[in-house]
């Protein structure tokens, strides 16, 4: 009998042709079997169902189905010409009529707006007309297939500044757009992702990288400390709606709420020059170093490897000497790793010369600090806390928040227009003993006492007794070469002779714009 004529297979003896095991029949009745099993399952599920519900099976199975709604709710206001109900337009908020349909026209409304948005009307202008022409805002920038225009993008830039700025939430958006808070959310995220990466490489990135580092190195030594062109440290950012799963590593002994850490590297004109994307408030800065991108490149020497500065010591004859160094260095605080281009203050500092330039060094570090509150200051959501539940988002935040910032400070011309400042005398005599630096009183307390020790006194690191030839190239010192230990000793020799000589002064800004709007 052909095979297309047989009955499908109901036992293993149906899959037996011509006295062997068909392959294709045998499959045949598998499929089946488990179709019976499956189906006597189901039955049995109903069944079970039937027992304990009064309603029809099909009736709860369609109960629990869960679709998204997409139905537009309109926002209806009344009509003042018919007295009817019509729906409210994103032209007709307010924030539409001042600042898009007719531009801010004096000076006052000018300061009004940078002050609600945090960035001159100018600006916003090109920051609009940037992010239209952008491909990530393509959405934004035609209508849809059924000809509806898209939401107006200068609208939606509005709101992500007034989050960031004044820490807005999507509602308070929709009340003064008319724009649905959803919009508002996809438009902010991408937002974040465009200042991640295009504002942050257009203003922090290529001007870190561009820019002659002997512009910022100058002001650092007008106040002793050459060779040095800025200072880091970490901040920390609370995110109030983090993860259930990341909140152990996110919950610090500095702030009450699970945080993120960021550690960022300044000018002495609070210019941005780098920044970590973000890592647990439970890492220290030992371990959180180790990412930053921007220092790592100093350390192997693959950045600023051929700026050269000069420091003076004394020979072996005691004369004033100079010497020529590659490299930079930067300013941080005693929790970072013994890398010769982070130079901190010391801790146990027994000379005079030790103590004032750890003194004047721990001043002139208030840069980061001054900093991370001026970014907190301009941005609230930095200041009271993120309430985005992606971490990465989250330090997409910071980072467009740098880039701005940076951003601001070329537009105010604020990273310009420094000079030789007030002269510093740590030696000069008080009238009012509590106005003395606790370091300066252990030292007029100790002036005639052998405790104090003076820099002769420390054998270890001089210049006779260190051989300096294998941190040399060409007859320079290679700073990221060297110990910290000895390049720290080096820096405080220079610093003292400075000082000796009255070559020592605090810069300071001399043409401030009198108008920034």
């Amino acid at each position: 009998m052909p095979l297309s004529t047989l009955p499908p297979p109901s036992s293993l003896r149906d899959c037996i042709v011509n006295g062997k095991i068909d392959v294709n029949r045998w499959f045949a009745l598998r499929r089946k079997r488990r179709y019976a099993n499956s189906h006597a399952i189901l039955q049995s599920i109903i069944d079970r169902h039937r027992r304990r519900s009064t309603e029809p099976v099909e009736e709860v199975l369609i109960k629990r189905q869960h679709y998204r709604s997409v139905k537009k709710y309109k926002i209806l206001v009344r009509d003042s010409a018919n007295g009817g109900t019509r729906e409210i337009k994103p032209t007709d908020t307010l924030w539409y009529l001042l600042y898009i349909e007719t531009s801010p026209r004096n000076r006052r409304l000018l300061k009004l707006f940078r002050q609600r948005f945090r960035l001159p009307h100018h600006s916003f202008l090109e920051l609009a007309n940037e992010i239209s022409q952008h491909k990530l805002f393509a959405r934004w920038s035609s209508g849809d297939c059924t000809g509806v225009a898209s939401s107006n993008i200068k609208l939606l830039l509005l709101g992500a500044m007034r989050y960031l700025g004044r820490g807005f939430t999507f509602d308070d958006i929709e009340e003064c757009t008319a724009i649905s808070r959803e919009v508002n959310r996809v438009f902010f995220h991408t937002f974040l992702e465009y200042g991640s990466t295009v504002l942050y490489k257009k203003h922090v990135t290529e001007p870190a990288s561009t820019t002659d580092p002997s512009e910022w190195e100058q002001l650092f030594k007008t106040a002793g400390f050459t060779g040095c062109i800025g200072s880091s440290d970490g901040t920390h950012v609370g995110m109030l709606n983090c993860h259930s799963w990341a909140t152990i590593n996110h919950k610090g002994p500095k702030l009450n709420i699970p945080s993120r850490t960021y550690n960022t590297t300044v000018t002495h004109t609070r210019q941005i020059l780098g920044t970590t994307f973000g890592h647990p408030c439970t890492w220290n800065d030992k371990t959180v170093v180790l990412y930053d991108e921007f220092l790592k490149a100093v350390n192997d020497g693959t950045l600023f490897q051929d700026c050269e500065f000069i420091l003076f010591e004394y020979d072996s004859s005691g004369n004033v000497i100079e010497v020529c160094y590659k490299g930079v260095w930067f300013m941080v605080d005693n929790g970072y790793l013994s890398w010769s281009n982070l130079v901190p203050p010391l801790k146990d500092g027994l000379t005079y010369q030790q103590i004032r330039f750890s003194e004047w060094l721990e001043s002139m570090r208030k840069d980061i600090e001054c900093t991370f509150g001026i970014l907190k200051g301009r941005f609230a959501v930095l200041r009271y806390g993120i309430r985005l539940q992606s971490i990465e988002k989250c330090d997409q935040l910071y980072v467009t928040c740098c880039a701005l910032h940076n951003r601001l400070l070329f537009i105010d011309g604020l990273d310009k227009g420094w000079k030789d400042g007030v002269e510093s005398n740590w030696e000069r005599e008080y009238r009012d003993e509590g106005e003395i630096p606790f370091a300066v009183q252990r030292l007029n307390r100790l002036h005639n006492n052998d405790n104090v020790q003076s820099q002769d006194d420390n054998d270890d690191n001089t210049v006779e007794t260190i051989d300096f030839h294998k941190y040399e190239v060409n007859g320079k010192r290679i700073v990221s070469k060297m110990p910290l230990s000895i390049f720290q000793n080096r820096l405080i020799e220079n610093f003292d002779i400075r000082f000796r000589r009255n070559d020592i002064q605090w810069p300071k800004r001399i043409n401030r714009p009198s108008s920034i709007v």
